[in-house]
Order: structure tokens, then C-alpha cells, then sequence
């Protein structure tokens, strides 16, 4: 494994020319020693005119390229499986939607006669509920109408007048 010393070269060039930048604003250097320090810097930067690091840098970015070609084709071909099932999606989402409609129609139809039924239901409970209270009125008066009620409604009404006849003697002996 080779490390790229490149960079720590141009990092280090880099450093010093801003060290440079900032003497310059401390104090007046003289020209042969910036001159001196600028080739320096430059010998340390690499040569734009090697060749062979030309062609390796530009195997490499190729090889580069040709994987990001790679991954690009992956992910249009992953997208374009995803579009497909969104599509697909949508599809049996329109369909759902539709049945779903006409279940919701079939159902407010059973709700308006489920409506006209309860009326019909509640009208005829109403007449039984009449019809229950005359049979009680029926029954009443001929239970009432029977000789031992009205036989025992005299014996009451007897009791009643006696029970009273003495409150009023007891209440004269009190009094």
C-alpha cells in the first residue's frame, strides 16, 4: 500500500503560503526571500506535466466513472421497479376506491329502507300498544262487573263505614 504524499505536500505548501500571507501584513519582506520561499513551494507541488501520473489519475477517475455509471444504472432500474409498483398500487387503489363507493351507496339505500321499516315497525307497535291498553280497559270493567268483586267492594265499603263509626265513639270518650 502506497501512500499519496501529494496531498501532504500541497497541504503543507498550502500552510505555508498562508503563513505568508500573514507575515506580509506583519512586515515588508524583501523579494529574493519570497522569491526563494515561492520556488520552494512550488518544488514541492506536484508536476502537471508527468504523464504517468496523468494516465494512472485518469485510469482511476475512469474506473471511478465506470462505477458510478454502474450505481446510476442500479438505481434507475431500482426506480423504475418502484414506479411500477407504485403504479400498480394506484391501480388497486382506484379499484378499492370504487367498490368501496358502491358499498357506500348499496348501504345508504339499506339505511333509507332500514328507516321506511322502523316507521312501518314503530306504527304498528303503537296500535298494539293501543290495542294493549283497551283489552286492560275491557278487563277491568268486567272483572269489576263479576259478583264476587262487587260482593267483596261491599264488604270493604261495610268495613269502611264501621271502622269510621268507631274512630268517632273512640274519639268521644277522648274528648
Amino acid at each position: 500500500m502506497s501512500a499519496e504524499v501529494s496531498f501532504m505536500e500541497n497541504y503543507k505548501a498550502l500552510e505555508e503560503i498562508r503563513q505568508f500571507e500573514e507575515n506580509k501584513e506583519d512586515s515588508v519582506l524583501s523579494l529574493p526571500s519570497m522569491v526563494n520561499k515561492m520556488s520552494k513551494m512550488a518544488s514541492k507541488l506536484p508536476s502537471l506535466l508527468d504523464k504517468k501520473a496523468e494516465t494512472e489519475d485518469a485510469k482511476g477517475l475512469q474506473a471511478e466513472n465506470d462505477a458510478l455509471k454502474q450505481k446510476l444504472q442500479f438505481q434507475e432500474q431500482k426506480m423504475l421497479k418502484l414506479l411500477k409498483q407504485k403504479n400498480e398500487i394506484s391501480s388497486e387503489f382506484q379499484v378499492a376506491s370504487s367498490e368501496s363507493s358502491k358499498l357506500k351507496s348499496e348501504l345508504e339505500g339499506n339505511v333509507m329502507m332500514s328507516t321506511s321499516e322502523k316507521e312501518q315497525l314503530e306504527e304498528r307497535v303503537k296500535k298494539q300498544a293501543n290495542e294493549i291498553k283497551d283489552y286492560k280497559k275491557e278487563l277491568n270493567t268486567k272483572v269489576s262487573k263479576l259478583k264476587q268483586v262487587e260482593a267483596m267492594k261491599k264488604m270493604l265499603g261495610d268495613k269502611n263505614k264501621e271502622i269510621k263509626e268507631l274512630r268517632d265513639k273512640l274519639a268521644q270518650y277522648e274528648g
